[in-house]
């Protein structure tokens, strides 16, 4: 597993790109670094690339993922597109969670769809 996060000056969003296992102690590393980059650039938007990525954790630990990018220090208010490659049944259980947590979080399987919903109102 690796993933990179960085601030696109462009979108002016935060870029954030996982390949491999996306799990809950994956997003407690993930999300340290992003709240980083959302602190220095002022930053309300998040796009995460999974596209090559798999959810590998069970339902229980899915759904502790809000808290956990909560407790790391992500607002709710942060816009998230979870941009994937196939919209699986893990895959919007995930999305599920986090906007019946309070989350501002939508998935797409088209980048250009999650980029004009990110740039909406």
């Amino acid at each position: 597993m690796s993933f990179t996060v960085k601030h696109g000056k462009k979108d002016d969003c935060i870029l954030v790109t996982v390949h491999g296992d996306f799990k809950l102690s994956i997003l407690s590393q993930l999300a340290f670094k992003v709240k980083q980059l959302i602190d220095q650039n002022k930053c309300t938007r998040i796009l995460t690339d999974l596209r090559e990525a798999q959810l590998t954790d069970s339902p229980v630990d899915m759904y502790k993922m809000p808290d956990s990018a909560i407790s790391s220090g992500i607002n709710r208010n942060i816009k998230r597109a979870l941009l994937v490659k196939k919209k699986t049944q893990d895959f919007h259980f995930l999305e599920t969670v986090f906007v019946n947590r309070g989350n501002v979080v939508k998935i797409f399987d088209n980048l250009n769809e999650a980029r004009e919903w990110l740039n909406s109102n």
